[in-house]
């Protein structure tokens, strides 16, 4: 399972919802909601999409989506 908390806190600080993010992203919120919870996992494309709409860079992808939760 993966730690979401600081891809969680990118979305809170640049001021979306899960549900304004999901509409970003034209992804369901149920869709968006199921992978931070760790129930689907996140697509290529999906990181990608989240990454250009937050302003994270591509470098930083495994910080974001591939740090282990302890």
């Amino acid at each position: 399972m993966y730690d979401y908390s600081k891809l969680k806190g990118k979305i809170a600080e640049k001021g979306y919802t899960k549900c304004s993010l999901s509409k970003a992203l034209k992804m369901h919120p149920n869709s968006l909601s199921y992978r931070l919870d760790n129930k689907l996992e996140f697509k290529q494309d999906d990181m990608v999409k989240i990454c250009d709409v937050l302003g994270i860079k591509h470098k930083d992808i495994p910080v974001y989506f591939f740090t282990l939760q302890l």
